[in-house]
């Protein structure tokens, strides 16, 4: 591994405080924990290979997501969608289709941040130390 790549120096870097609306990203945490929990899953006596399975679950279950995601879409390159196929991925109607099926993403992407002790207020801080170290080794030339 890169010593460069390695991030937990950011942890002790400052985080600017959550705005009112940013405060929904805590919540969607809480929401999602409450419907695993009502599903049986209790991330804190979870076993390794139970974690092991559930973490390999959600990731099936996000790739099987995000291959919904784009078939809305006219991604093949080499294939000449004509103007009225393409007039079904701009209507309404598919747009918010789209748009679940991200939101679909996002349940299980919770639920894997949530299986390695991740809550709202911890993505949050880390993703503003880690975005600002981003933007640090773009300014060191990364």
């Amino acid at each position: 591994m890169n010593p460069e790549n390695k991030c937990m120096q950011l942890l002790n870097n400052p985080v600017p405080e959550l705005t009112d609306g940013q405060q929904s990203l805590v919540k969607m945490f809480e929401m999602q924990k409450s419907l695993q929990q009502r599903l049986g899953y209790d991330f804190d006596n979870l076993t390794m290979e139970q974690r092991v399975a559930y973490l390999k679950e959600n990731w099936i279950a996000l790739s099987d997501e995000f291959s919904e995601t784009i078939e809305r879409l006219p991604w093949k390159p080499w294939k000449k969608y004509t103007p009225e196929a393409k007039q079904d991925w701009t209507s309404e109607e598919q747009k918010v289709e789209t748009q679940f099926e991200v939101v679909d993403m996002f349940h299980f992407l919770i639920n894997m941040a949530l299986l390695v002790g991740i809550d709202g207020q911890k993505l949050w801080e880390m993703y503003a130390q880690k975005n600002s170290e981003n933007f640090a080794r773009q300014d060191r030339g990364y």
